[in-house]
C-alpha cells in the first residue's frame, strides 16, 4: 500500500518568484541525487510510476502545474479538485513496452466541503506467455496470463482560490496465479505468490505551467518540470499545447534525463491532439490521442477517453 501526497499553487502574479524557486529547488535536489541511479531496478511495484492519460502523455508528462479533473489523479492528486464537472468518468488504454497493453478506469465526483473523491484502477496485462521447464526450455505448450492490479483511492479538496491539496492511497495486487494443490481433492484456486520485501519508489517533482494567446480563436500553454527519483535517473520534461477554440487541441513535449553512457532512459519525444466534443445530452466529451517514441522498443500508443456531468 503507497501513499501520494501532493499540493498545487497557481499565482499568476508570482512567475518570476516562481521560476526562481524551480531552478533553486532543482540545483538543491540534483545535488542530493546520489543513489538513485545506482539503486535502478531495484525497487518494488515500478507499476506505480507507469503513466496513465493521453493528454499528459503527449506533453512530456510536464502537466503537474496544469492537471486538472479526473485526468490528475496519477500526476498531480491535488488538481482532483480543480474539475470543473460534478462528476467525471475516464477510461485509457495504452500499448506499452514489451508488448503490455496498460489499462485504466477511473470516477470522481465533488461531495461538498467534504471535496473530491476518485477511484482508479490500472491493469496490466502481458498477454500469453509460454510456460518453460528446465527439461522443457523450449516450452510446454502451454501459457499463462499473468495480470498486475493496482487500485487507488484519491482525495482532493481546495485550501483557497489559489491552492488545493490532496493524496492518493494505492493497494498494489501482483504474482497471483490460478493451480491446484497435490494430492488435494478441490477445484483450481487463486494462491498468491509471497516475495520478500523491497523499498517502493518515490519522486519528488516540482512544475510551472505559462498559459498565453497568440491568437484570437486559440491560447498556447507551456510547461517545464524536474522530477527526482530515488530509484532511477532525474529527469527533465517539457511540454507545449495549442487550443483553438476549446475544441482541437495538438500538443507535444520531451522527456530527458541524463544518464551518460548507460542508456537507461529509454522514453523520449511525444505528441498528439485532443477533441471536446457535445455528444447528444453529453456536454463534456473529450477524446485524446499520444504518441511517445521508446528506444529499443516499438513507440508507445495511447488512447483516452473522458466524459464529465
Amino acid at each position: 500500500m503507497t501513499l501520494d501526497m501532493a499540493i498545487s499553487v497557481i499565482h499568476p502574479r508570482h512567475r518570476l518568484a516562481l521560476a526562481t524557486m524551480f531552478m533553486v529547488i532543482a540545483l538543491a535536489v540534483s545535488d542530493l541525487a546520489a543513489g538513485g541511479p545506482e539503486r535502478a531496478g531495484t525497487a518494488a511495484a515500478p507499476e506505480l510510476l507507469i503513466p496513465v492519460g493521453a493528454r499528459d502523455m503527449a506533453l512530456g508528462g510536464a502537466t503537474v502545474a496544469s492537471s486538472a479533473g479526473i485526468g490528475a489523479l496519477h500526476w498531480n492528486p491535488a488538481g482532483l479538485a480543480r474539475g470543473r464537472d460534478e462528476a467525471q468518468l475516464l477510461f485509457s488504454t495504452m500499448s506499452y513496452v514489451a508488448d503490455i497493453r496498460v489499462n485504466y478506469v477511473a470516477v470522481s465526483g465533488h461531495f461538498g466541503q467534504l471535496g473530491s473523491l476518485a477511484l482508479s484502477v490500472k491493469a496490466l496485462d502481458f498477454g500469453d506467455i509460454p510456460i518453460t521447464t528446465a527439461s522443457q526450455p523450449d516450452g510446454t505448450g502451454a501459457t499463462y496470463s499473468p495480470t498486475f492490479l493496482t487500485t487507488g483511492v484519491t482525495w482532493a479538496r481546495p485550501l483557497s482560490d489559489r491552492i488545493t491539496q490532496g493524496g492518493t492511497m494505492h493497494y498494489v495486487s501482483a504474482l497471483l496465479r490460478a493451480g491446484s494443490l497435490d494430492d488435494l481433492r478441490r477445484s483450481t484456486s487463486v494462491y498468491k505468490i509471497q516475495t520478500s520485501s523491497a523499498d517502493l519508489p518515490s519522486t519528488f517533482e516540482i512544475g510551472l505551467g505559462y498559459t498565453h494567446t497568440p491568437a484570437p480563436l486559440g491560447k498556447a500553454t507551456h510547461f517545464a518540470l524536474f522530477q527526482h527519483h530515488n530509484f532511477a535517473h532525474d529527469q527533465w520534461k517539457l511540454g507545449s499545447e495549442y487550443v483553438y477554440r476549446d475544441f482541437f487541441a495538438a500538443r507535444g513535449g520531451i522527456d530527458y534525463a541524463d544518464d551518460g553512457a548507460t542508456n537507461a532512459h529509454i522514453f523520449g519525444t511525444s505528441f498528439g491532439f485532443g477533441l471536446q466534443l457535445d455528444l447528444g445530452g453529453l456536454e463534456d466529451v473529450q477524446l485524446d490521442y499520444a504518441y511517445t517514441t521508446v528506444d529499443y522498443f516499438d513507440p508507445l500508443s495511447t488512447f483516452t477517453f473522458r466524459v464529465g456531468f
